[in-house]
């Protein structure tokens, strides 16, 4: 088996679909971004509205350990 092979047959992918929406709020002026992601290879979702809750939904399919400390640094 070459190299270029092993390398293919070792490498794991996962695609995730992203969406991000300015939702505007009736009763402030304001408003925010919402957000969707999906894990298309099983088509769990989950909407979020801080970047810290998409990237732990990407982390817990990834298989990423991140400790307390770490999420509250991002």
């Amino acid at each position: 088996m070459s190299m270029v092979q092993r390398s293919e047959q070792d490498r794991r992918e996962q695609l995730f679909l992203v969406r991000i929406w300015w939702e505007p709020s009736a009763a402030t002026s304001a408003g925010a971004w919402r957000g969707r992601v999906e894990d298309v290879n099983n088509g769990e979702r989950s909407y979020f509205a801080e970047l810290p809750d998409l990237v732990e939904f990407i982390d817990e399919r990834l298989g990423v350990e991140v400790d307390s400390t770490q999420r509250a640094q991002r």
